[in-house]
């Protein structure tokens, strides 16, 4: 399996080098043009690191490996919305038709290509992007345990990819038949739960409700707990990374109404940059 050179790297890596497709977009060559001006595509067996589907992020940003999610995030901000709505069509068209097309829209944020449910209906999305996962699914699954959607855990493409997931849901396949069938892989729980997408109806937004205060701090707590905890592994206790996160995090503590100092068990105090 091939992927392209310039999402290779740290998270800043695959950024700069991504925001040159940018340019080469612009100056009226392919996508495919520009991925081969700018490195070729490279056998993800002699690289080292995960396959990361989402970001960036402070914890996904930190780690060497293929961070499939820039390209289509570097696109997006570029082009923000308005700009990127004219070009969405062709680059899912350019994206669908390859095997490291196929793998970038399994990064989260391909999801923009199905959020509008009756636009990818009309555009017959979910068809040729299942169709081609399902192609290329031997492809996915022989590389082994090297997708990521934390940068942390490593697993198979059918565990990580949170559009795979949605695209599924939203073609009429229950998240319980999901989770409980994922160890088959795509190929069969296709061939066991035929797409239909047209009998999906989105649900209503709603938001999220706890039973009550309590339960809703722990569970606020319990996040913050998590991400100081990755950002020291990743960083260093010390680092100025870590002190600056913290400090945007202990913000967010006290806008949700609790005591940064409260947060964590393995600090007792705030650590000071290098």
């Amino acid at each position: 399996m091939k992927l392209p050179a310039l999402l290779y790297g740290r998270g800043r890596d695959a950024h700069r080098e991504t925001k040159k497709v940018m340019t080469r977009l612009r100056r009226g060559l392919t996508l495919a043009d520009a991925v081969a001006d700018l490195g070729g595509l490279v056998e993800v067996a002699d690289k080292p690191g995960g396959l990361i589907l989402e970001g960036p992020s402070p914890v996904t940003g930190a780690r060497t490996g293929f961070h499939l999610y820039r390209l289509l995030q570097v696109l997006q901000e570029h082009h923000r919305q308005a700009l990127f709505e004219p070009l969405e069509g062709d680059l899912f068209d350019a994206l669908v038709a390859c095997e490291w097309g196929v793998a970038v829209l399994l990064s989260d944020w391909a999801r923009i290509f199905f959020l509008n449910h009756q636009s990818a209906l009309a555009n017959n999305r979910y068809r040729r992007f299942l169709d081609a996962a399902a192609e290329h699914w031997p492809a996915f699954e022989g590389i082994g345990l090297r997708w990521s959607q934390s940068g942390f855990e490593l697993g198979r493409p059918l565990a990580c990819s949170q559009t795979l997931v949605l695209v599924l849901m939203q073609c009429n396949i229950p998240i319980e038949t999901i989770n409980a069938e994922r160890h088959l892989g795509l190929p069969e729980l296709l061939r066991r739960h035929p797409p239909e997408p047209e009998a999906y109806h989105p649900p209503k937004c709603q938001p999220a409700t706890f039973a009550s205060e309590e339960e809703k701090q722990a569970v606020l707590r319990k996040n913050f707990i998590e991400i100081y905890g990755l950002l020291a592994e990743i960083h260093g206790p010390r680092s100025k990374k870590l002190a600056r996160e913290r400090a945007r995090t202990d913000a967010e503590a006290r806008r949700d109404g609790f005591d940064p100092a409260d947060l964590d068990p393995h600090w007792t105090e705030r650590p000071e940059p290098a």
